[in-house]
C-alpha cells in the first residue's frame, strides 16, 4: 500500500469563462495558476447538513439530510505574479493591464459575484505521472482574503471560500502541470503611506477584504434539490487595514483625530528596487478611510507602538485597489 503524502501538493487558481455578464456554472477560461503552499495550507470541509426530526422520543429515529456544499481556506506566501486570480475572485473585476516588459495587471472592485475552480493536487509516495490526485472544486467563490506581514519577514496571504461541488480524479498527470516560482515579497521592501505621510515607521501591517455570501441556500424543488444552484451577496463588502505604528511626536497628529477622514493618498507598496523587467512591485491601494481603532499598551521596554487600525470606503479612489508589476506577460483572461 502507497500512502499519499502532502509534500507534493500544490493549488491551481482558474477563472470560469463569462456569458451574459455571469461566470456560475460556466467552465475555466484560459488556464490554471499553479502555486505551492506553506505546510497543512489547504483545509477543506463537505458541509451536508444532518437535521433531526423531532419528535417525544428520547432516541431520535429520523432525520432530513441537507444540501452538500464545501467550504475552504488557503494560506500561501505571498508573491509578486501568479496571485492575481484570488484578487479578481474577491474584487469582481476584470484585469487592467498596461504592457511591459515588466507588465503592471491593476484589479478594481466590482459589484458582481465573479466564481472560479480550484484544482487540488497531490500524489502518493511513488509520485508517478498520471497518478497523481485531483480535487477540482467548482464555482469557488472568495468570502475573505487577508494578508500581513512582520519586520523581519515575508508577506503572507490567507484566503476562504466556497464551492459548490468537487470532483476527484484519480489518474491525473500531476508532473506535467507547471508550478509557478514564488517571488516573495519580503519586509525590506515595504513603503506605507498614511494620509499622504509617507514617513512611519511600522512594526506589522494587516488588510483584509470580506465578502459576505450566502452560503448552503438550497431550493425545494424536484430536479436536484441538493444542488447549491445559487450564491449571491449577504452584506457588503467590507476592506480593513491597519499597522503598528512607531511613536514618536508627530505620530500623534497622524492618529489623534479618531473622528476625521484621511482622504489623503494610503497605500501599502512594495517594490524590490530593481529596473527594467526584472522590476517587482505590489501595490495595495485603499481609499479614504476612518481610523477604527488605536490601541496601545504602555509601560513596555523599547519604543511605544501603537495598533491602528483603518476602515475604507469606496468612492475616489476606490474602496481598494491592487496591482501587480512582474514579468508576468498579456492579460490575465477572464472573458
Amino acid at each position: 500500500m502507497s500512502y499519499f503524502i502532502g509534500q507534493n501538493t500544490t493549488i491551481g487558481v482558474a477563472l470560469q469563462d463569462e456569458a451574459a455578464g455571469e461566470t456560475f456554472g460556466n467552465a475555466i477560461v484560459g488556464t490554471y495558476d499553479y502555486f505551492r503552499i506553506k505546510p497543512g495550507g489547504f483545509k477543506y470541509e463537505p458541509r451536508n447538513a444532518k437535521n433531526l426530526i423531532e419528535e417525544l422520543n428520547v432516541n431520535p429515529r429520523f432525520l432530513c439530510v441537507g444540501g452538500l456544499y464545501y467550504t475552504w481556506t488557503l494560506e500561501c506566501v505571498m508573491s509578486y505574479s501568479y496571485r492575481e486570480k484570488l484578487f479578481m475572485l474577491i474584487l469582481g473585476s476584470e484585469d487592467s493591464y498596461a504592457a511591459g516588459p515588466p507588465m503592471t495587471h491593476e484589479i478594481t472592485p466590482a459589484d458582481k459575484v465573479r466564481f472560479g475552480k480550484i484544482n487540488y493536487v497531490y500524489s502518493d509516495e511513488s509520485a508517478q505521472d498520471d497518478l497523481w490526485i485531483s480535487e477540482v472544486f467548482d464555482n469557488v467563490a472568495v468570502t475573505s482574503l487577508s494578508f500581513g506581514q512582520n519586520a523581519e519577514g515575508e508577506l503572507t496571504l490567507s484566503v476562504s471560500g466556497i464551492a459548490t461541488a468537487m470532483t476527484r480524479a484519480t489518474d491525473f498527470a500531476g508532473q506535467g502541470i507547471t508550478v509557478h516560482t514564488t517571488e516573495p515579497i519580503c519586509w525590506g521592501v515595504l513603503t506605507p503611506t498614511f494620509d499622504g505621510d509617507a514617513t512611519r515607521r511600522v512594526a506589522s501591517i494587516t488588510a483584509e477584504i470580506d465578502a459576505p455570501l450566502a452560503e448552503g441556500e438550497f431550493d425545494m424543488a424536484a430536479s436536484t434539490p441538493a444542488t447549491l444552484g445559487f450564491v449571491g451577496r449577504s452584506g457588503a463588502r467590507g476592506v480593513k487595514y491597519g499597522a503598528e505604528i512607531r511613536m514618536d511626536s508627530t505620530s500623534y497628529t497622524l492618529i489623534g483625530d479618531t473622528t476625521g477622514v484621511w482622504d489623503d493618498a494610503n497605500s501599502f507598496v512594495w517594490n524590490n528596487g530593481a529596473a527594467g523587467a526584472d522590476t517587482r512591485i505590489f501595490s495595495a491601494i485603499f481609499g479614504d478611510s476612518y481610523i477604527d481603532g488605536a490601541s496601545v499598551e504602555g509601560g513596555e521596554w523599547g519604543r511605544l507602538t501603537r495598533s491602528v487600525s483603518l476602515l475604507a470606503l469606496d468612492g475616489t479612489p476606490r474602496i481598494m485597489t491592487v496591482k501587480f508589476t512582474s514579468a508576468r506577460s498579456g492579460e490575465i483572461a477572464v472573458t
